[in-house]
């Protein structure tokens, strides 16, 4: 097994590519059980108490995780929650200090930490988190509490949170952008831009085309086919709202373009998962430079 860390940087890249692009796929299972066999005695090196001194350590550690989450998300759940408690919790629930000054999750992984104990969280955690993030002053902690709250897993929460969030272009799109990082979010986020475009947002953003452009920017994502149709219809009813709307239209042409690379290759990376041929055939040179950058 490859042992050096820029190796395992660029193998977990792809590897997160690839289970971004084919995520739904009839092939994501085997994909995700491949993957896995491959990581899994790289993640339990992963730390709880990583070096953070070695940024590529810290950072390999960070995709790992994220990999991990995808593939078997039991077991990066156990790290994360491990940290989450004993790091974060435990010194800061009852201490009366701020999150900044308390936290002991190393800064690398304190995004990921938060939004798990977050997500896996019952109330009281949840609301434990939102009364530290309204007094914290360190705006970078500060932010990284809030968006960890678009973690919840209840949709009832996630909708208030956004309706909350509507005075505030900044927090809104952060909001959003974090719930479609996680499986509840992602299911609230783009329906809730739909069933309130014109109740809500036409209304209160009818002169500002450049803060509805990036709260549909944040909050849709379209990842097949049936999500593509989805706002192609919701543009056909509001034709007239969403012209101009570039990030709607940039979105129809990503998914197209995805949604081609994904049934023209799907059928090469099944024969290569079973063993029948030696691997998926190179990108084109576009593909190849997008991969280096």
């Amino acid at each position: 097994m490859e042992t050096g860390t820029v190796p395992w940087l660029i193998a977990t890249r792809i590897f997160k590519k690839l289970t971004e692009r084919l995520e739904g796929a009839p092939v994501q299972d085997k994909l995700n059980n491949f993957i896995y066999e491959k990581i899994h005695k790289k993640f339990d090196e992963v730390s709880t108490s990583p070096d953070e001194s070695n940024y590529l350590q810290s950072l390999l550690h960070s995709n790992l995780l994220d990999l991990m989450a995808t593939v078997k998300p039991e077991k990066s759940n156990e790290k994360l929650n491990e940290l989450f408690v004993e790091s974060y919790l435990a010194p800061c629930q009852f201490s009366g200090n701020f999150s900044s000054d308390c936290s002991e999750v190393p800064g690398e992984l304190r995004e990921k930490v938060y939004c798990n104990g977050v997500e896996f969280g019952n109330d009281t955690v949840f609301e434990t988190v939102k009364e530290l993030s309204e007094k914290e002053i360190d705006g970078a902690e500060k932010e990284l509490l809030q968006n960890s709250l678009a973690c919840f897993r209840d949709p009832r929460v996630l909708r208030r949170l956004i309706m909350d969030s509507l005075n505030s272009t900044t927090e809104v799109t952060q909001l959003l952008k974090k719930m479609n990082s996680r499986p509840v979010g992602r299911e609230i986020a783009t329906n809730w831009i739909i069933d309130n475009w014109s109740t809500v947002l036409k209304k209160k953003f009818k002169n500002d085309p450049e803060t509805l452009n990036a709260i549909a920017d944040a909050g849709i994502i379209l990842d097949n086919e049936r999500e593509k149709s989805m706002i192609e219809t919701f543009m056909e009813h509001h034709h007239k709202s969403t012209n101009g709307i570039e990030s709607l239209d940039k979105k129809i042409e990503e998914a197209t373009t995805d949604i081609y690379w994904r049934k023209s290759r799907v059928a090469e990376l099944n024969d290569y998962l079973d063993g029948k041929m030696k691997g998926p055939a190179k990108e084109d040179e576009g593909d190849n430079s997008e991969e280096q950058e």
